[in-house]
């Protein structure tokens, strides 16, 4: 056969070392690598066409049977093979990869989420803590400001009371002034004067002791006995006779409850007195001059004052006769009793004398004398004395509370 017939009958058929190296795997993972390799997408990783080994044409000048090298035909398609699989293995490393960043971008998206919530919910906790201790602050605050008022107002009242102590100190007895240290440090205090008002009775205080009368002189008519008789009171001395009057009664020879019968002019000499209770207007009651009345009982006060000067002289008003003395005399009535009783307050005022109004004490609401407390219609029994003697208790004066 000449060189045209061979090259006429050609026929590519592999060596067997060929075909056998073609068969084996290039590589020992080649088979999971395929198989990798279809699960590869065609739209992400397209396939190259299998190229097709086709011996070279007879009249193809430019090859020739002895230029035909068949193991370079089949590594190139080896080769070739290798190259794109390699490539869809890259492609679906890039495909992992474009998705990885976005799953990994995810994370710190939910770690910065999770960052804000913790940041938030810290500055809840800081803005309760604050709002917290705001308002423990205003309370602080609040009780500071109630413990100043209240200090303040504490201050106030005592000032206040301190004020109304002095003022009540004022009414009572006088404002003192301090007029400041004398070249010997000596201090004057002026006294605002407080007068007592003569042209009213003695008021009601508080009741004395028994002792406020044991130097005390009573001078006056029978019902000054009539203490004597039941042994009321208790005064260092009773003087008292049944015909005394104004006119001579620091002349009249009196009875005396110690027993030494005497005149008031030598009882007052003997005896430093310091109160003077006067008693007189029932033996009066006749006279047909009141004038003379107040004028005598002015003079007695008078001469009483200059005797005794460190005496307190109380002048006591005629108490009421009982509804069954009244008027049996033309003279002897309550009436008369009462426009008596208008003259002594004048010669209390005009002497400067404390006025007792006895006559309260023991009138009913009629305006008499009650009858249980009586034996005459006019002298009275124990009870009556008693209610007397109570009256003058409640009824005191202390001269060195004014200044007249």
């Amino acid at each position: 056969m000449d060189e045209n017939e061979k090259n006429t009958n050609f026929s590519f058929e592999p060596e067997e070392e060929n075909t056998a190296a073609w068969d084996e795997p290039v590589d020992e993972n080649l088979e999971a690598e395929e198989e990798t390799e279809k699960e590869v997408s065609v739209e992400e990783v397209p396939a190259e066409p299998e190229q097709e080994i086709s011996p070279p044409k007879a009249d193809d000048d430019s090859v020739s049977n002895e230029d035909f090298d068949f193991d370079a035909a089949v590594t190139e398609q080896i080769t070739a093979q290798i190259e794109a699989f390699y490539s869809a293995q890259e492609a679906k490393e890039q495909n992992s990869a474009g998705e990885a960043p976005a799953s990994n971008a995810q994370k710190p998206a939910k770690k910065d989420a999770s960052e804000q919530t913790s940041k938030a919910r810290k500055e809840e906790i800081r803005k309760k803590r604050a709002s917290r201790k705001e308002s423990e602050n205003k309370k602080k605050k609040r009780m500071r400001r109630l413990l100043f008022f209240g200090v303040i107002f504490l201050i106030a009242f005592v000032i206040g009371i301190t004020a109304l102590v002095d003022l009540v100190r004022v009414l009572v007895r006088g404002r003192t002034y301090n007029v400041g240290p004398l070249p010997r440090d000596e201090v004057i205090i002026h006294t605002v004067p407080v007068y007592y008002d003569y042209t009213q009775p003695v008021y009601e205080s508080s009741p004395v002791q028994d002792s406020y009368f044991a130097n005390a002189l009573f001078l006056g008519d029978t019902r000054v006995q009539c203490l004597d008789l039941y042994g009321v009171g208790n005064f260092k001395t009773l003087l008292y006779g049944t015909s005394i009057n104004v006119s001579n009664a620091l002349s009249y020879d009196c009875k005396s409850s110690d027993g030494t019968d005497g005149t008031p002019n030598d009882k007052v000499l003997l005896n430093d007195y310091d109160k003077i209770y006067l008693n007189f207007g029932i033996n009066e009651l006749g006279w047909p001059n009141s004038d003379s009345f107040a004028t005598n009982y002015r003079l007695l006060v008078e001469e009483l004052k200059a005797k005794c000067p460190n005496s307190v002289i109380y002048i006591c008003n005629i108490m009421p006769i009982s509804r069954l003395r009244d008027g049996k005399n033309q003279y002897v009535t309550n009436d008369r009793i009462k426009s008596y009783n208008d003259l002594l307050q004048t010669v209390a005022e005009d002497t400067k004398t404390y006025y007792l109004n006895c006559y309260e004490c023991i009138v009913d609401e009629e305006g008499f004398l009650p009858a249980e407390l009586n034996s005459d219609g006019i002298n009275l029994y124990e009870e009556g004395c008693q209610i007397w003697y109570n009256y003058l208790k409640s009824h005191t004066v202390n001269p060195e509370d004014y200044s007249n």
